[in-house]
């Protein structure tokens, strides 16, 4: 038999070329899709989702839970104390300017979990006081910041003695000097987010003694 004609090679050659052109096209195809589900999942890890505002709000301004949303924001670009639940944002009022779209960091709104100074711990119209308790008084080293205690006095009226409850359900805003968790050798100081009217009843009975109250249960956060 007659062997190959100088076109059936030339064919066969294109046919073996172009073989080799797919397999090679869809080696590089596989390693492109290995190398992007390996940056998404890079980008995935590098990222966290936190709470922005949907609007510029002003200094000033209470941040209602309408300006808020959460978004997937690379951590980067974040506040390390950035806030990750709207419950945690809605209804504070904002100590510096919000841009829209930008992380909001805690220590940037008033009655803040995460202050960044004392008077940034404490609510609008509320006063901080400290008191120098001995630890039998002042629940040394059980406490932490956020809890909430009932401050008592012992009161006379020159016949006889009794105890009463001058401040309910106030709030443990600073230990010593720290802001947030429980100092770990314990602490003397305490101090509280109270109005002024409880400030004054403080001041006017000295020798206090404070009372744990049980944490209430935090309702679920529906925009998480």
């Amino acid at each position: 038999p007659a062997g190959p004609t100088k076109g059936s090679r030339v064919l066969t050659a294109v046919a073996a070329a172009a073989i080799a052109v797919s397999v090679g096209a869809t080696a590089f195809s596989g390693m492109r899709l290995a190398e992007s589900s390996a940056i998404i999942a890079k980008n995935e890890t590098d990222s966290v989702n936190v709470v922005v505002t949907t609007r510029d709000v002003a200094a000033g301004e209470t941040i209602s839970e309408s300006d808020l949303e959460t978004q997937s924001v690379p951590k980067a670009y974040c506040p390390t104390d950035a806030a990750t639940k709207v419950s945690d944002v809605a209804g504070h009022t904002s100590i510096t300017t919000q841009t829209a779209g930008t992380s909001i960091s805690l220590s940037s709104i008033q009655a803040s979990a995460s202050p960044a100074h004392i008077t940034s711990a404490i609510e609008d119209g509320h006063v901080a006081i400290a008191l120098s308790l001995d630890s039998s008084h002042g629940l040394s080293p059980l406490l932490a910041v956020g809890d909430r205690v009932n401050v008592l006095a012992a009161v006379s009226d020159g016949t006889t003695s009794s105890t009463e409850t001058i401040c309910d359900g106030v709030k443990v805003v600073a230990l010593d000097s720290v802001l947030t968790g429980t100092p770990e050798a314990g602490y003397s100081l305490v101090t509280l987010d109270v109005t002024p009217e409880q400030a004054a009843a403080i001041v006017a009975n000295p020798n206090v003694t404070l009372t744990a109250v049980p944490h209430a249960v935090e309702e679920a956060d529906d925009a998480q």
